[in-house]
């Protein structure tokens, strides 16, 4: 409801609506997914509020919403000629990525990514692209082929087009060995 809020132009109401969440992780994905759709709609501000003063818990893993929304309002603040603030931002992400990931950091990761190579940081971008495939084809289940997918966007979006085709083949070749009902 939060991020439909958000998209629908109630900025307020969806800001509510996230922190009103009483699970921590599920609070934590919220306020992520309203810092992109306020950096969208324009309130970069207000999105780097939100985002720097979101929990960070490593207990619950929250620190991976933390890091996406980080790095989502530092790629529109270095999109808007602020790569001083976007840096600042980055640097804050750096403290928060796992020296030990696991599978379900991937989404951090990218994202991490895609603002890092916003900002000029092609070589770093692509390494933190290929942990998050590395963890991507870790996963046993059906949700391996959503992170594969994520991980194709993710290379897409900064111009390796025949890498991302090639995890999107990979994601199509995993989803063909799994039984139906895990497809669904």
């Amino acid at each position: 409801l939060a991020v439909a809020q958000a998209r629908l132009g109630n900025l307020s109401a969806a800001i509510a609506l996230a922190q009103a969440v009483p699970d921590t992780e599920d609070k934590a994905s919220a306020l992520s997914d309203v810092v992109a759709e306020l950096c969208r709609a324009g309130d970069v501000a207000k999105a780097r509020e939100i985002a720097t003063g979101m929990d960070d818990n490593r207990r619950y893993g929250i620190y991976r919403q933390k890091a996406a929304a980080l790095a989502v309002t530092a790629r529109t603040l270095h999109a808007r000629g602020n790569p001083e603030d976007a840096a600042a931002l980055l640097a804050q992400t750096d403290l928060l990525l796992p020296k030990k990931p696991g599978w379900s950091d991937g989404e951090a990761f990218v994202a991490v990514a895609l603002a890092t190579h916003a900002g000029g940081g092609s070589a770093k971008a692509r390494e933190l692209l290929v942990i998050a495939e590395e963890l991507a084809r870790s996963i046993g289940g059906a949700w391996q082929i959503t992170e594969l997918a994520r991980v194709a966007a993710g290379w897409r979006a900064i111009g390796e087009t025949a890498r991302a085709e090639a995890r999107l083949t990979d994601a199509a070749t995993f989803d063909a060995t799994l039984p139906p009902l895990e497809r669904a």
